[in-house]
């Protein structure tokens, strides 16, 4: 049996480490707060990005580490709406993202990676807390807010499916989203800025969707969240390796995180097993991501409402698909290199 190794956490990121260092022979324990996996969420739904790898992401996960036992929901077809509510349809021949439930119900994405955890020879202890300085990874989660997710959880009449709303009036140089799969809507008001309130943020969301769809809200239950975008100089704190939000590590665009997660998770585990230096390793995988993502970000929030008109009606015009459309974007080019110093400067009073 090789050494223990401590990890602070049994989120996504926690467990992916914790999976692999446990399939390569670990003895490995995991010191989570809550009482169970999943415990901070209701069983909302969270979303797995599908444009930045030219292979399908559950592909990626395999390869990661990570069984494919959690159920989820590919989407191809969403609904954008502009500040004046005109419609726009979008849509891709291969998924956009995976929608997955979060939380402690019984197909999250929470729980299946935990019932893998515990397969592989893991330790859980729940109700746990544990210094994060003695720990070898350090998976608890973002430290600070750099965007707020306030929305409701409930049972409706409506089929499947996405709709989002751009404008700034509901969703300050965010978006707000409505989405629906097997009856289960979540109704969301994102925003980066303006957090006290939100609430009624929230509220005129709700008023704007009823503009738009009929539907029933059944047994509500109101939740939130929030997501840290940073770009660390190192990931690693003397032997305590950050994965996940910990680190910072999100989509600063979408706030579309559960990749990094993996991603950084996976890497923590190879840097101990293979003993190599962390920093390299996620800076050779995603920074050049993150730097791109980060200065979409100072794009978007340049567009405002007009700009946002703009954007769908170009979009409405010529029918792109929309994966194809995301992977340009997103991919690190040398426009990102050159504005990435100007975003940075720009950006740091907000976000660090």
């Amino acid at each position: 049996m090789k050494r223990r190794i401590t990890i602070a956490g049994a989120g996504i990121a926690g467990l992916t480490a914790a999976i692999n260092l446990a399939k390569r022979g670990y003895d490995v324990v995991v010191y989570e707060k809550s009482k169970n996996f999943g415990g901070r969420f209701i069983g909302d739904f969270q979303h797995l990005e599908n444009w930045t790898y030219d292979e399908d992401v559950l592909e990626v996960l395999k390869d990661r580490g990570i069984e494919i036992n959690f159920h989820y929901y590919p989407v191809k077809r969403m609904f954008f709406y502009t500040p004046s509510l005109k419609e726009v349809v979008v849509e891709s021949r291969k998924p956009l993202f995976y929608a997955i439930r979060r939380g402690c119900v019984e197909d999250s994405i929470d729980n299946c990676l935990g019932r893998q955890a515990l397969d592989a020879g893991v330790k859980i202890r729940f109700n746990s807390k544990i210094n994060r300085n003695s720990v070898d990874i350090d998976a608890t989660g973002p430290k600070k807010v750099s965007a707020l997710g306030i929305g409701i959880l409930f049972d409706t009449n409506l089929e499947d499916r996405v709709s989002v709303i751009f404008d700034d009036r509901i969703s300050p140089k965010s978006y707000a989203y409505f989405e629906v799969f097997d009856g289960k809507a979540a109704l969301v008001a994102t925003m980066v800025r303006d957090f006290k309130n939100g609430i009624n943020y929230l509220e005129k969301t709700l008023e704007r969707f009823k503009e738009i769809l009929d539907f029933k809200i059944l047994n509500a239950r109101k939740f939130s969240g929030f997501v840290y975008y940073n770009i660390p100089e190192s990931a690693r704190v003397g032997k305590r390796l950050l994965v996940g939000e910990a680190a910072g590590f999100q989509d600063w665009l979408a706030g579309f995180g559960m990749l990094y997660a993996v991603e950084s998770g996976f890497l923590a585990a190879k840097s101990i097993a293979e003993n190599k230096d962390y920093d390299e390793l996620w800076k050779e995988e995603f920074l050049r991501k993150l730097k791109s993502s980060k200065v979409n970000r100072f794009l978007f929030e340049l567009l405002g409402n007009i700009g946002y008109s703009i954007g769908l009606n170009i979009i409405s015009f010529f029918k792109p698909d929309l994966r194809n459309l995301l992977k340009m974007v997103y991919i690190p080019n040398v426009w990102h290199s050159i504005l990435y110093p100007v975003a940075s400067v720009i950006m740091r009073k907000r976000f660090g």
